[in-house]
């Protein structure tokens, strides 16, 4: 799913490695991770997630608001 989008330019896509992670992480983890992605990263327009449970979780963070989009 992701190769159909991950060349454009203007996307970064980033998995639990990218940010040194060798595991899959739980919801929770994965929301901290992005909340503290998206506080050094003020240029983010968009977060686009994956799965009911994470997306339940990213909800909760007001930081998110107007720019998440649950996939």
């Amino acid at each position: 799913v992701v190769s159909n989008i991950e060349r454009h330019d203007d996307l970064t896509v980033i998995e639990p490695r990218d940010i040194g992670f060798n595991a899959p992480l739980d919801q929770q983890a994965a929301a901290e991770a992005l909340s503290l992605i998206h506080a050094h990263c003020s240029q983010v327009t968009a977060l686009i997630t994956r799965g009911v449970d994470l997306g339940y979780e990213i909800q909760k963070r007001k930081e998110f608001t107007g720019i998440f989009y649950p996939y």
